[in-house]
């Protein structure tokens, strides 16, 4: 899958990108969510500019991840002009420490390598997310709409789980938003119709 995401297009990357922001910013889970993680990507991953760029525009909250030492991650606000640095992966994360806290966001953008329309989802292997957002896994709140975001070809029909795997609420690519758990989309005030 990595070497399959490696080999595209540079001009589909931007394509693909630019036409996923379209279909996020044009969704009610976006327009509801005022809270919302995203991260910066690297250069093989889905070019998350776009996003970074509407949420922005739209004057909602921007969030975006930083590593801390228990191998899970915190949400620094982050707007343009920031100081940014980079971190033991080359990943560019907000330099302040206004930490929002995770179960308080509305909507999270979550990096892939794979998916599969049951919600799993793989990562890179190193647990960040899972471990951020295991209280999903016993809360009776939703908490945060966790938004997977790849390329339509990094779906499989099946992945494999782990007990500590939290699952995706929904997978964004190039050509649809897909909702995978109806129950956190209505969970909560925010996401009433």
């Amino acid at each position: 899958m990595l070497a399959k995401r490696r080999q595209m297009d540079p001009h589909d990357r931007e394509s693909v990108a630019d036409s996923a922001a379209k279909i996020l910013l044009a969704h009610s889970l976006f327009e509801k969510s005022q809270h919302i993680a995203c991260y910066f990507s690297t250069e093989e991953e889905f070019d998350t500019a776009p996003i970074i760029r509407d949420i922005l525009q739209a004057q909602k909250r921007c969030y975006l991840p930083v590593l801390l030492p228990e191998k899970s991650l915190c949400f620094s606000a982050f707007k343009r002009g920031d100081e940014l640095k980079l971190n033991r992966y080359s990943i560019l994360e907000p330099v302040n420490s206004d930490v929002f806290p995770a179960e308080k966001l509305d909507l999270v953008l979550l990096p892939l390598v794979a998916f599969d329309l049951e919600g799993r989802r793989l990562g890179m292997g190193g647990g960040y997310y899972d471990r951020t957002f295991s209280f999903k896994k016993t809360s009776q709140k939703q908490g945060p709409f966790l938004l997977g975001i790849g390329f339509e070809d990094q779906r499989v029909e099946s992945l494999s789980s782990d007990i500590w795997d939290v699952n995706l609420d929904g997978v964004l690519t190039g050509h649809r938003l897909i909702i995978l758990n109806r129950h956190t989309l209505l969970a909560g005030p925010k996401y009433e119709n």
